[in-house]
Formats: structure tokens, sequence, C-alpha cells
């Protein structure tokens, strides 16, 4: 098989029916507990009575710190609205961080803000400039945004566990040899297999060659 670049950036597939950020948390407290450094941040939601959507609160994982990202819409809204200056406003410091060169990069959506040029974007691009390995989640609406933007370092992961902590351990120690469950499609559960080229000069988006098999899964 050919050499390739081993995909250092992975998306958590959001369904409807399926909540991410439990596993985006499990992966950010199981590197921390082996002693890797993971910075980002983890969505909570705040809901409070009479409230059509919770106050969405991003948990910063390495201080525990809350920042609200969201704007109530005054009463009788149907929905709330991201606060893009909120977003910003920790975006930046954050891309600092990931300038002293963090093990792992979690980020808790990559969504519209990122699709149309603004949100974390910049700080997925600087982690990439880096060879910092990120791990984000996106839903359905955002895919083909992603795949255009992460191209042939990004993959699809279904929303396991097991396949998000085994990409993080995987991503992090620049294992030659790799084993990671993609995204289902058709009701069979897809692997991915592939071989990864130690590189320097990271982001050279050389084609991606994965060895497929939906038997025996």
């Amino acid at each position: 098989m050919t050499d390739i670049i081993f995909p250092l950036q992975a998306a958590l597939l959001v369904g409807r029916d399926r909540a991410v950020d439990d596993i985006l948390d499990a992966v950010a407290r199981t590197m921390r507990s082996e002693g890797r450094n993971a910075i980002g941040f983890l969505q909570r939601q705040n809901m409070q009575e009479g409230e059509c959507c919770g106050q969405i609160e991003l948990e910063d994982i390495a201080t525990g710190t809350r920042h609200v990202i969201s704007q109530a819409l005054g009463s009788g809204a149907r929905g709330c609205r991201l606060d893009p200056q909120a977003l910003a406003g920790i975006a930046g410091p954050l891309l600092t961080r990931v300038e002293a060169g963090p093990d792992l990069l979690i980020l808790n959506r990559f969504g519209k803000g990122e699709a149309e040029g603004g949100g974390f974007r910049a700080v997925i691009e600087a982690a990439c400039m880096r060879g910092i390995p990120t791990l984000t989640a996106v839903r359905e609406d955002y895919v083909e945004a992603w795949r255009a933007f992460s191209g042939d370092l990004g993959v699809l992961i279904a929303p396991d566990r097991g396949a998000a902590i085994g990409w993080a351990r995987r991503a992090i120690s620049g294992s030659p040899e790799i084993d990671i469950l993609a995204i289902e499609e058709g009701g069979d559960q897809i692997i991915l297999r592939a071989e990864m080229a130690v590189e320097t000069g990271l982001c050279d988006t050389r084609s991606l060659h994965d060895e497929i098999d939906a038997d025996g899964v």
C-alpha cells in the first residue's frame, strides 16, 4: 500500500439521535489522564425553565472555565443565535495556546461559522500547520464543507467513543500502523486501514489511499 500522511483532522458525525459531546469529553479526559496536553473546548447547554433552547456554553478543557457563546433572541423567539463576537473572543487566546504546541486540539463543532471562514477555522488551520491533531464534530449539513476544508488530511469517524480515543492515541503517537473506525455508510460499517509516512512539512495534502473493507465488520 502507498504511504500516506495520517489524517490529522478528524470529525465525529453528529446525528439527530446521537449527541457527541460526551465522546469529545471522554477523549479529553482520557488524553489528559495519560499525560497528554489536550486543549480546546467542549460544548455545554444550560437549559432554563420556559426557554425553547438552552444557553450554549463552551467549557475550556484545561481550566474548566465556561464561556457563553449564544444570544437569547427575546420573549417569544423559537431559537437562539450564536454570538460571533463571543466566539471570536475565545478563539484568539486559543490560537496563542496552539502556538505553544499541545498534543491535541479538541473543538466542539465544525459548523456554520467554520464553513463560512470564521469560528475556529483559523485555529484549526494553525494546528494543521504545526502538525497538531484536531478532533471535532460535524453535523450532516456541514459534512461537505468539512470535506472541502480538511481535504486529504481529514477523516469522518462514527460517533463511537472507542474509535475517537483510538484515533487520538494514534494521531498523537504518530504510529505508522492505523486502524480507524470510520463512518457507517449504507448500513455497513466501513473500516479505513492505512499506513502513514512520517514527514516534515505537514499539510502537504497528497492523496489519501484507503483500503476499505466492508465485509466481516
